[in-house]
């Protein structure tokens, strides 16, 4: 069946290539009937233009009566391969039905049988066998066992625990005291001064890598990307009208006929076969098999196991259960030696982390000299990069500043200053300088007098979302803010949103 079916696919296959081929140098008035096939529908479907309806619409007409044609043909080839599979199928499975049958009482049931008979005699002498070894074997070695591991655990086990309890608690103490300590001391003292240099040249690097790198690379690459994306739209497009469209339809059309003439009828003859295998074959191959399977259960694997169990049960009693008591007590008598143990070794470890936490926390306090950090509430450590800015400020003087910035109280500004204005660029949990805050509220004497208090690098700082004072000044569309920001020589750091826009 399988090899009728193939040789029938590459005809049809064939007459497609064959005749399109043919077609591709006929001219629409010197189609004739006996060119048009199921296989050439697409290629033939092209000469049907407004340009040449009346030529076309005869053609059409032909290449539908045409693949009518072939497909009435293909059918009966089908049903032909079909019933000739179907016989073959039948008398197949008959032929497999009687032998499975011959095979199930000729040779499987005799040997279940004889299976079940030697079974039952072997698990015999087994049983016997498996008495005889517990108690001439098993029963007086379990109890040699037993007492063995009692003398093992008061004799050697405890009297090492202890010992070993004291030695470790000693050397915890010693290691502690002669290396540990010193080390973290020795170690608090590096890391301060490598902290301390690393955060100033870090900060200079930032810096300059934001002005001459970063800066330029974002503005190239936003206007590249906006080209590339104009034109892969543009091309995507046309692609799609032009190329995807058409080859779709097209190929939905030749899929549907495909469907109809070709795959459907051969699918039903593969499904009447398929269940005539299954009712005279498969079912009743099924069927001995289960009953052999059955049969050797209850004749071999049944009694061999009830006799393993009884087996099992008794070693469980009188060998496991007693180890396993005895091994009970030597884990409970370490368990207890392990604690005592561990306890000394947690409270040695406990000093070694309070010591450690104590760098950690002098070594935090370091590194945050050199970003803007806020560490507990009553002290700010402030920005260490900003040139002037080398102590902290208190919570009172800094609550001061900042609202004597909001309000324009020029005098409650100075005074949270004091007389050498060395916290002038301290910034809130925001981090807006007090500048930016008198410049959002349009403070000019407090903006002034910060300013002239100021140097370029502290009115350049930017807060947490990237403006500096001159960005916040633009913000309020306030000409004289603005110029006076500017007057005071401030760089531009930031882009503005128009200019952004713009590019």
């Amino acid at each position: 069946m399988k090899s009728k079916i193939s040789v029938l696919i590459f005809a049809l296959l064939f007459g497609t290539f064959f005749m399109t081929s043919s077609f591709a140098n006929t001219n629409a008035s010197e189609v004739t009937k006996e060119q048009v096939t199921t296989s050439n529908v697409i290629e033939m479907s092209k000469y049907r233009s407004p340009a040449s309806e009346e030529k076309g619409g005869k053609i059409w007409n032909a290449i539908k009566k045409a693949a009518k044609a072939s497909g009435k043909a293909a059918v009966k080839v089908g049903k032909t391969v079909g019933k000739g599979a179907y016989k073959a199928g039948k008398a197949t499975a008959k032929v497999v039905g009687k032998g499975a049958t011959v095979v199930y009482k000729k040779a499987v049931k005799p040997v279940g049988k004889a299976a079940y008979k030697a079974g039952k005699a072997t698990a015999k002498v087994v049983g016997k066998g498996a008495t005889v070894v517990y108690k001439k074997a098993v029963k007086p070695v379990g109890k040699a066992i037993g007492k063995g591991a009692t003398v093992v655990y008061k004799k050697a086990v405890k009297p090492v625990g202890k010992a070993a309890y004291k030695a470790g608690k000693a050397t915890a103490k010693f290691t502690y005291k002669n290396v540990v300590k010193p080390t973290a001391k020795v170690a608090y003292k590096v890391t301060k001064a490598t902290v301390k240099t690393t955060a100033k040249v870090v900060g200079k690097t930032t810096k300059f890598a934001y002005k001459n790198v970063v800066k330029p690379v974002v503005k190239t690459a936003y206007k590249v990307t906006k080209a590339t994306a104009k034109g892969t739209y543009k091309a995507g497009k046309f692609v799609y009208k032009n190329g995807v469209k058409p080859v779709a339809k097209a190929t939905g059309k030749a899929a549907k006929f495909v469907y109809k003439n070709g795959v459907k009828p051969v699918a039903k003859a593969t499904g009447k076969a398929a269940k005539f295998v299954y009712k005279n074959g498969v079912k009743p191959v099924a069927k001995a098999t289960g009953k052999t399977a059955k049969f050797v259960y209850k004749n071999g694997v049944k009694p061999v196991a009830k006799a393993t169990g009884k087996t099992a049960k008794f070693v469980y009693k009188n060998g496991v259960k007693p180890v396993a008591k005895a091994t009970v007590k030597v884990a409970k008598v370490t368990g207890k030696v392990a604690v005592k143990g561990a306890k000394v070794v947690g409270k040695a470890t406990k000093k070694v982390a309070v010591t450690t936490a104590k760098v950690a926390k002098k070594t935090v306090k370091v590194a945050a000299k050199g970003t803007l950090v806020v560490i507990g509430a009553p002290v700010l450590v402030v920005q260490g990069a900003v040139k002037g800015v080398k102590k902290v400020i208190t919570a009172k003087n800094r609550r001061k500043l900042f609202k004597g910035a909001r309000k324009g109280d020029l005098s409650k500004v100075k005074k949270a200053l004091g007389k050498k204005n060395i916290h002038v660029a301290v910034t809130n949990k925001k981090g807006e300088t007090a500048l930016m805050v008198a410049i959002t509220n349009l403070k000019f004497d407090v903006v002034k007098y910060l300013l002239n208090n100021m140097t370029t690098d502290q009115v350049d700082v930017q807060n947490e979302d990237g403006f500096s004072a001159l960005d916040l000044a633009r913000e309020t569309n306030n000409e004289d803010m603005i110029d006076l920001i500017m007057s005071h020589g401030q760089e531009i750091l930031s882009p503005s949103f128009a200019e952004l826009d713009a590019a």
